[in-house]
């Protein structure tokens, strides 16, 4: 549910078959950030997220792909305005 902003109780109470078929065409188009982010960052989560150190591990992995990954082309980085 982090793409849609409702929690799943929402979506279930909320949501038709139409509206999810619109919502996964848009996605299709145009996926969450989440999404893309991981996979520039090649990210491969745990099979088994229950099994202990998962989360320490995944956040290492993440850490090291984000180390070793290319600097961003200039065009996708988000240009702030510097107020003195």
């Amino acid at each position: 549910m982090a793409s849609t902003g409702c929690t799943p109780a929402q979506a279930w109470a909320d949501w038709d078959l139409p509206s999810i078929t619109t919502q996964l065409r848009y996605w299709r188009r145009h996926p969450p950030v989440h999404l893309l982010v991981a996979a520039y960052l090649d990210y491969k989560p745990d099979r088994q997220p229950g099994t202990p150190g998962a989360q320490a591990a995944n956040e290492a992995a993440a850490q090291a792909l984000m180390a070793a990954a290319p600097p961003m082309p200039d065009h996708l980085k988000l240009r702030i305005p510097r107020h003195v």
